[in-house]
């Protein structure tokens, strides 16, 4: 089987190539999510449905204080109250913020690669999540799908103040999936009574790929926990959980049954991307809380909710999986079958791991991490 390259062009006018990715991984199978703490009940629930199914998912997202958060290089749900977003009445002269009530869509799966190009779409690297009574549910609103996936593409080192962010370079991918919480997909069904923050998510979802000022309210938040005692340069401390838009570096695409938020992060300033790349040496010791939300501008739409979010737990860059480029349109003989077979065997045993843990408490929560 064969995949064509796309041919492009950058603002100058000049061509660029999209290479292929040489494997589509199932999503989720890049990186550990973090198991159930041993004998609570997340992990009698974990044990008893697993972890990628409906109730799984559910009970992840409601129960994420029971995750172990001692592995290394793993992800869990975020906790939503970390992140003070804008509320009513009259946000503008107020500026007031209270912590976040529940997200709107429960984590499914985070990914994490190195490659040698940028992810225009999800699909093309990620088997995307297939999920019973999660994936497949009718939102009742058309525009309004069961998933959300956030794609986003970091640069793995300074590539100077006048970096042209449009042509591909080398990138961390950072994939999240996420899908509709149950307590939203309840709100739907009558959305003029539905609160703020799920009005705007919707009105979001219904406009966004036709109304680039709309789709350009998506707010991305970064939390590093403890950052005062980790010696980081103040230039960069002091914008520890603060928004940032996602305008111009974000494209918005529309899909079967997913919305996805693509983010180029070589586009952004070069002050924030100068910070970044100083800090990817330092991941391994940081616990990062990545959140988005829909930023309101007015009292009807606030307050904000988290759309979404993810810990990621000390994160190692070196560990990334990497994916390299193909020179040609051809891939090995028979390299995709034994892939997918490989990626499906690797899921199997992490979930068998992830229940198991559940039961055998930090021992074995740290073996799942190496």
């Amino acid at each position: 089987m064969s995949r064509r390259r796309l041919n492009r062009k950058d603002s100058n006018g000049e061509s660029t190539r999209s290479p292929s990715f040489q494997r589509i991984r199932l999503s989720g199978s890049t990186i550990p999510r973090a198991p159930p703490r041993s004998g609570s009940n997340l992990a009698d629930i974990i044990e008893k449905y697993g972890p990628t199914c409906a109730e799984g998912i559910h009970a992840f997202s409601s129960m994420k204080n029971e995750c172990d958060d001692t592995v290394d290089h793993a992800y869990m749900n975020a906790e939503t109250s970390l992140f003070h977003l804008r509320i009513g009445p009259n946000y503008k002269k107020t500026k007031t913020k209270a912590p976040s009530r529940n997200a709107l869509c429960d984590l499914i799966s985070c990914d994490f690669i190195h490659a040698e190009t940028f992810l225009d779409n999800a699909k093309n690297a990620f088997n995307l999540p297939n999920i019973p009574g999660v994936t497949d549910v009718d939102t009742g609103l058309e525009y309004v799908p069961p998933m959300f996936v956030v794609n986003s593409w970091l640069p793995t080192k300074d590539h100077g103040a006048f970096s042209n962010g449009r042509i591909e370079k080398p990138s961390y991918i950072v994939v999240m999936v996420f899908a509709i919480s149950e307590w939203v997909l309840e709100e739907l069904k009558d959305i003029e009574k539905a609160s703020p923050g799920v009005r705007l998510f919707a009105e979001w979802c219904r406009v966004s790929d036709t109304d680039p000022d709309f789709k350009g309210r998506f707010k991305a938040i970064g939390i590093v926990e403890d950052i005062e005692s980790l010696g980081i340069p103040g230039f960069i401390t002091k914008f520890n959980g603060k928004p940032a838009l996602i305008s111009k570096s974000g494209t918005f695409s529309r899909h079967e049954n997913y919305i996805e938020l693509s983010t180029n992060i070589h586009m952004w300033q070069y002050i924030a991307r100068k910070g970044l790349v100083t800090l990817l040496p330092h991941f391994p010791r940081f616990v990062v809380n990545v959140g988005f939300t829909i930023e309101g501008r007015s009292d009807e739409d606030l307050p904000e909710v988290l759309l979404g979010g993810c810990r990621m737990i000390r994160i190692d860059p070196s560990k990334a999986v990497a994916d390299g480029v193909h020179d040609d349109d051809g891939v090995g003989e028979g390299e995709e079958g034994s892939n997918d077979q490989r990626d499906s065997q690797k899921v199997k045993e992490l979930n068998t791991e992830i229940g198991r843990l559940s039961m055998n408490g930090k021992q074995g929560s740290q073996k799942l991490a190496k």
